[in-house]
């Protein structure tokens, strides 16, 4: 019998269930929506209070945003996965893919070539897109989406709980439901 090779082992992921996840998503983001019960007070002004529908675009207010290599990941990720499943939808609905010289590089990111069917496309589409917010969840901490990964690790970091990261899953989420 062979010994195990740890450097050969690699962790099965499961896949989160999406639709499951977006209600959490929505009262992460809905923490920072100032109502007549929930009010925020400016960290450098006491006494000065937010109105009821104020939203903060964080709840991180100190100067932690160091931009360098890193980018507003979740949000892009997520907004690229709401076009997939929008052209999905399209595509589903229409029954026709918008392939042409302009669109041949976008769709064979994903696997989509001329030959394609309608069906098969708008499949690629949904997988795609499912990759994409997999990704966000995975790397999340504990579904608390931050301004920006890190470019060498994937893990989050910079300003954290952020009301757009958010609003672009979500987004996502119910564009994924439309297909």
């Amino acid at each position: 019998m062979n010994a195990m090779r740890y450097s050969r082992v690699k962790p099965a992921l499961a896949e989160s269930n999406l639709a499951a996840i977006a209600p959490y998503m929505f009262w992460l983001m809905f923490r920072n929506v100032a109502s007549d019960g929930l009010v925020f007070e400016d960290p450098e002004r006491s006494g000065v209070l937010s109105q009821a529908g104020c939203v903060l675009a964080s709840p991180s207010w100190e100067n932690t945003r160091p931009q360098a290599d890193d980018h507003p990941w979740a949000v892009s990720t997520a907004n690229f996965a709401e076009l997939y499943y929008r052209l999905a939808r399209q595509v589903t609905t229409d029954g026709t893919i918008p392939f042409d010289g302009l669109s041949a590089g976008f769709f064979g990111q994903v696997g989509i070539g001329a030959s394609a069917t309608p069906a098969a496309a708008a499949a690629a589409l949904q997988a795609a897109g499912d990759q994409m917010l997999q990704a966000v969840v995975f790397h999340s901490d504990h579904l608390e989406l931050s301004e920006q990964f890190d470019a060498t690790t994937g893990y989050e970091k910079s300003v954290s709980n952020l009301s757009w990261s958010y609003a672009s899953f979500l987004s996502a989420v119910r564009a994924r439901s439309a297909i």
